[in-house]
Parts: structure tokens; C-alpha cells; sequence
């Protein structure tokens, strides 16, 4: 396992944690190199979301993780993909739902586009994907307005260097 990065949570009280979730998430490349994000809007129990995510959810059980990234990448962005290589693993520490996730990162590319199968929570506050360079998706990453954009773009920042500094 190669560990990209352990993140805290400074964003919330700490109050303990009495769960860990294991995801599977995608690098998901365009015919261009470009990486799509899911653009996450509305509000939840974290607050007031606007921001980017890379495609992925939890892994079910008895379910292998190549096949977790494979069907959310369908569920939420609409694509098959190839999962072309495992990237890196992130911890992160989310003290308002009081979960430590393990996110495992794979390199996919994108093969064929369908409809998306989204989750009734997800259609609420999932929009769409965008493919953007990976400078692009770096200055983007690099702030948030609210507690839960900078959480979550403070994680996925550390996977796109990590790529970049792989392949360059």
C-alpha cells in the first residue's frame, strides 16, 4: 500500500470516532488526460457544500475494490471505465460524522459513456462531472469557503500531487 497522505480534520470538534469506511475513488481520465470531478452543491449534514470531489463510494461487503471504483464511477459520473493502475490509499479523520475513512485512489480511463445511476442523496447534491487539467484542478483545490469544501478538497489537492508527481 502506498500511503498518499494521513489527513485530521481541524474543521470540526473532535468528539471520538466510532466508525471506519473503506471507498474506492477514481483518477478518472478523459481522451485528453484530463481528470474528471463530480461537482458537489447543495446542503447536507455536513452544511452548505460547492465543491469537487473525485467519483467513488464505499466499498460493499464481499465486494473487491476494482469493481467498487468501476461501479461508482457509473452510479455517479455515467462512464465504464478501465481501471488502468492503484495509485494510493488517504486516511482521513471526519469528526462531525465521527468516521475515519480509508479511500483507496485508482488511475481509470474513461471507455464509454452511459447514464449516470445516481442514489436519491446523491441526485440532491450531485451535479455533474468536470474534466479539467490537473494545474487547473490544483488552484481549485487549493481553498474552500465552507468547513466541509475544505475538508474534502484538502484531500483530493493531496491526490492530484501525489499523481503529478508520478507522472511528471
Amino acid at each position: 500500500m502506498s500511503l498518499i497522505k494521513e489527513l485530521y480534520d481541524n474543521e470540526y470538534p473532535f468528539n471520538g470516532f466510532n466508525k471506519i469506511r473503506e471507498t474506492a475513488r477514481a483518477i478518472l481520465l478523459n481522451e485528453n488526460n484530463e481528470i474528471g470531478m463530480m461537482l458537489i452543491q447543495g446542503e447536507d449534514y455536513f452544511g452548505v457544500r460547492n465543491h469537487y470531489e473525485s467519483p467513488g463510494g464505499g466499498v460493499e461487503l464481499n465486494e473487491i475494490r476494482l469493481d467498487t471504483v468501476k461501479r461508482e464511477v457509473l452510479e455517479e459520473a455515467g462512464y465504464v471505465c478501465d481501471v488502468e493502475k492503484f495509485l494510493g490509499t488517504t486516511i482521513n479523520r471526519y469528526n462531525l460524522i465521527q468516521t475515519i475513512t480509508i479511500s483507496h485512489y485508482y488511475i481509470c480511463r474513461i471507455k464509454e459513456k452511459k447514464t449516470p445511476q445516481r442514489m436519491d442523496a446523491e441526485v440532491l447534491i450531485m451535479k455533474d462531472i468536470e474534466f479539467k487539467s490537473l494545474n487547473d484542478w490544483l488552484q481549485i483545490l487549493s481553498a474552500g469557503k465552507s468547513k466541509v469544501d475544505r475538508l474534502v478538497n484538502k484531500r483530493e489537492y493531496e491526490v492530484i500531487k501525489f499523481y503529478q508527481s508520478l507522472i511528471q
